[in-house]
């Protein structure tokens, strides 16, 4: 894709603090502020926001047991 002019960035979950959705319904809440995003801040939020301004997303993960890794999932 860089050969084709395209910006690219490799994103490695293992460099991130994040723990996934812990269930507490905030971007469903109305009249809430977080409505339609998670209202958890950590280092996933700055990665998030970078996925929905670009125009591609590419996940790779290892195989293990049959599916991908528990950090894959999580994200």
């Amino acid at each position: 894709m860089k050969s084709e002019g395209a910006v690219t960035e490799f994103i490695n979950l293992c460099g991130l603090n994040y723990k996934g959705c812990s269930s507490c319904f905030a971007c469903k809440h109305k009249n809430n502020r977080y409505i339609g995003k998670c209202s958890m801040v950590d280092n996933l939020t700055i990665t998030l926001e970078k996925i929905i301004n670009s125009d591609a997303l590419i996940i790779g993960s290892p195989i293990y047991i049959g599916d991908i890794t528990s950090l894959t999932r999580a994200f």
